[in-house]
C-alpha cells in the first residue's frame, strides 16, 4: 500500500480510506506481448538482417563477426506511434563495445554502451508504426564479433501516480465525496532544456578505424604468394622471410594488394639483422620507410602509381635480414587530404595558405555541435563548415563550435600555413525541434539556448499551439546582463510578454496562432532553459487535500441517533404488532 496524497492530487480508483491518508494498491510494473521476432535465435537468424557483418547462432546466441567497421544485426518491428516501448537485450562482450539503436523514421535513439557482459535496456516512444532496431558492435574491423541474445521487445503499460492529464479524473473531497475534475495536457514543446544531442554524424572521427587485412601469408607459413623468392638470395623459411647478401633494387612484393590514392598502415618485424636496409613501399611511388636494423616497425602512407606491394633491398653492399608478421591494411576512411598525412591522426605539415583534410560531402539540415582536438604548434588552422561557419585557431586544445545548416567540413592551413594535428573529431546535432535565428546557438552540455548580444534574432518551434487555446507557459531566463526577451505566443507578429530580468517566468496565455516564438531584443545577452506549454483544459489549480486530523466525525457532524447500533436495552420503544425485541 501507498498514501498517494503525497504524489498527487488526483487520484483515479481511490481502494480505501484511513485517518490522514487515501491508500490504493500500486500495480506492479507491466509489459504487453513480446513483438520481436525470433529474439531468442532458436530459429537460427531468421527474422535479422545484417551490415558489415556476418551472422550466425553459436550456442544459442548471435554472433555479429564484422567483416567491417560499426558491424550489426537489424530488425524492423511494428509498433503504435506515441506508445512506450521496453527494448532489453542480454550483451556478451568479447571484442568491441556494442549498444542498440533505434530509429522511427525521424529520431536516433541510443541506448547505453557497455564493454563488458550484461544487459542492456533502452525506453522509446516512436513517432511512427515502424521501428528499426539495431544491435551494434561499436567501430572494430573484420574479424572482430560480439555475442547477443534475449532480445525482447515490448510495450510499457506501467502507470503513473504523477497524473498531468487532458481527459476527466476524480479525487475525493474534504467531505469523503467523489469529485470530478480536470487538469493541464502532457507536455507540448519538444528539448525543452536544450539537452538532446544527436547521433555521430562524422565516421571515423578519431583516425582509429583499420580495414581488413590484405595481404596473404603475412607470417610466411608457407613458400607462396610472393613474387621475388628463391631467387638473389630471398627465400621464404622457418616462418621468415630472409635474405642472404641480396643485391640492390631487388623486389619481393604481391600485387592487387592496394588501391591508388588510398591510405595504408604498414606493419612489420624485422630480426636477424646483419646488413643493408629494405624500403616499403605501397603501390610504387609511395615509398613509406626503409629499415635497417632489428625491431618492430609501423609507417603510414598513401599507394600510388600501382597497386602492388613492394619490399626493395637497398643495401649497396647486399642486405641481411628477415622479416615477418607483415600487415597492410587501409586507414583514413571517410577522409580526403590534400596535404599532411594521416596516421592515427590527421598530421599537418605545411607553411603556406594550403587545403588540408576534409569529408565529402558535408551537407546536413539542422543545428549541430563540433568537437575536436586541435594541435597548433606554428601558424593556424582554418576550420570551416560552410554558410558562414567557419572560425581561425591559433592555439592547442579542445575545441567546440555550433554550426548550422553545413554545405561542407575541412580543415584548412591559413596564412603563414599550419604545422601541428587534428584529432577525435565529432559532429553531433542539437537543437532539435528548435529554430535559430542569427545569434542564437545551443549549450547542450549546460542545458540551454544561448544569444550573443547581436541585433534582434529569434528562437521558435513550429505547430506547438492551437489557436484559440488556453496554454500555461514556463521559461527560465539565466544569465541575462542586457536587453530583454520577448514571448510572442502563437502570432509571431504580436509581443504577448517581455522579460528583462533573470528567473522562472510562468504566464496564463491564450494562442493566437501555432508558433513558440522568443526573440532577442534591445542587446539581449543571455540565455533560455526549462521551456514549458501545456494545454488548460479546466480547473488548472487543484490544491492536495490535507487529511491531517480529517474524519468523517468532525465533517459531517454528530449522530443525532442514540444506540444505533444497539449496544444496550434503552432508547427504544417496544412496537408488538411488529415483533420488534432488542436482545
Amino acid at each position: 500500500m501507498s498514501n498517494l496524497l503525497k504524489d498527487a492530487s488526483i487520484l483515479l480508483t481511490p481502494t480505501g480510506y484511513d485517518n490522514g491518508s487515501m491508500n490504493a494498491i500500486k500495480p506492479e510494473v507491466a509489459f504487453g506481448e513480446e513483438l520481436s521476432t525470433n529474439g531468442d535465435f532458436s530459429n537460427g537468424t531468421t527474422g535479422w538482417s545484417n551490415g558489415s557483418s556476418t551472422l550466425s547462432v553459436v550456442d544459442g546466441k548471435l554472433k555479429i563477426l564484422a567483416t567491417g567497421s560499426f558491424s550489426y544485426a537489424r530488425q524492423n518491428i511494428t509498433v503504435v506511434s506515441g506508445k512506450k516501448y521496453k527494448i532489453s537485450v542480454n550483451f556478451f562482450y568479447n571484442s568491441l563495445a556494442g549498444n542498440i539503436e533505434t530509429f522511427d523514421g525521424t529520431t536516433n535513439t541510443i541506448s547505453e554502451q557497455l564493454s563488458k557482459d550484461g544487459v542492456i535496456t533502452l525506453y522509446v516512444t516512436p513517432n511512427s508504426t515502424n521501428l528499426r532496431l539495431t544491435l551494434l558492435n561499436r567501430s572494430g574491423g573484420s574479424g572482430d564479433f560480439n555475442y547477443w541474445d534475449n532480445v525482447s521487445v515490448v510495450e510499457d503499460l506501467s502507470g503513473d501516480f504523477q497524473f498531468e492529464r487532458n481527459s476527466a479524473a476524480t479525487r475525493v473531497n474534504a467531505q469523503g465525496l467523489v469529485e470530478n475534475v480536470q487538469i493541464i495536457s502532457p507536455e507540448l514543446v519538444s528539448n525543452g532544456n536544450f539537452s538532446q544531442i544527436g547521433t555521430e554524424e562524422v565516421l571515423n572521427g578519431n583516425f582509429s578505424q583499420e580495414g581488413s587485412e590484405l595481404i596473404t601469408n603475412g607470417g610466411f607459413d608457407t613458400d607462396s604468394d610472393w613474387n621475388g623468392i628463391n631467387t638473389n638470395g630471398v627465400t621464404i623459411s622457418n616462418g621468415s622471410l630472409n635474405y642472404s647478401d641480396t643485391t640492390l633494387n631487388h623486389n619481393v612484393s604481391q600485387g592487387s594488394v592496394v588501391t591508388i590514392g588510398k591510405s595504408y598502415k604498414v606493419t612489420l618485424t624485422v630480426s636477424n639483422y646483419v646488413k643493408g636496409s629494405v624500403l616499403i613501399i605501397v603501390g610504387a611511388g609511395g615509398s613509406l620507410q626503409e629499415v635497417s636494423s632489428n625491431g618492430t616497425f609501423t609507417m603510414y602512407g598513401v599507394a600510388s602509381i600501382n597497386t602492388t606491394f613492394y619490399f626493395q633491398a637497398r643495401g649497396t653492399n647486399g642486405t641481411s635480414l628477415s622479416i615477418d608478421n607483415v600487415s597492410v591494411k587501409e586507414v583514413a576512411q571517410n577522409w580526403t587530404f590534400t596535404n599532411g598525412t594521416i596516421t592515427d591522426k590527421y598530421n599537418a605539415s605545411m607553411t603556406a595558405y594550403q587545403s588540408g583534410v576534409k569529408i565529402t560531402p558535408f551537407i546536413k539540415t539542422g543545428t549541430f555541435k563540433v568537437v575536436f582536438d586541435l594541435v597548433v604548434t606554428s601558424g593556424s588552422c582554418k576550420f570551416d563548415a560552410g554558410g558562414g561557419n567557419d572560425e581561425i585557431y591559433t592555439t592547442s586544445g579542445t575545441k567546440e563550435k555550433i554550426i548550422t545548416n553545413p554545405t561542407k567540413f575541412e580543415f584548412n592551413a591559413f596564412n603563414l600555413g599550419w604545422v601541428g594535428s587534428l584529432d577525435n573529431i565529432s559532429v553531433k546535432e542539437v537543437g532539435q525541434d528548435w529554430s535559430l535565428g542569427t545569434g542564437w546557438s545551443v549549450d547542450q552540455a549546460n542545458s540551454k539556448a544561448v544569444f550573443d548580444g547581436g541585433a534582434d534574432s529569434a528562437i521558435q518551434q513550429s505547430s506547438v499551439l492551437t489557436s484559440g487555446l488556453k496554454y500555461k507557459l514556463s521559461i527560465d531566463v539565466l544569465d541575462r546582463t542586457t536587453g530583454s526577451l520577448q514571448v510572442r505566443f502563437g502570432n509571431t507578429g504580436s509581443v504577448d510578454e517581455t522579460i528583462s530580468a533573470n528567473g522562472t517566468f510562468t504566464y496564463i496565455l491564450i494562442s493566437d496562432g501555432t508558433s513558440l516564438y522568443f526573440r532577442a531584443t534591445g542587446g539581449f545577452d543571455g540565455s533560455i532553459s526549462n521551456i514549458s506549454v501545456k494545454e488548460i483544459t479546466d480547473d488548472t489549480n487543484i490544491p492536495r487535500i490535507n487529511y491531517e486530523g480529517f474524519s468523517y466525525q468532525d465533517t459531517l457532524g454528530n449522530e443525532e441517533v442514540v444506540n444505533g447500533d444497539f449496544s444496550v436495552d434503552s432508547n427504544w420503544a417496544k412496537i408488538s404488532i411488529y415483533n420488534f425485541l432488542i436482545s
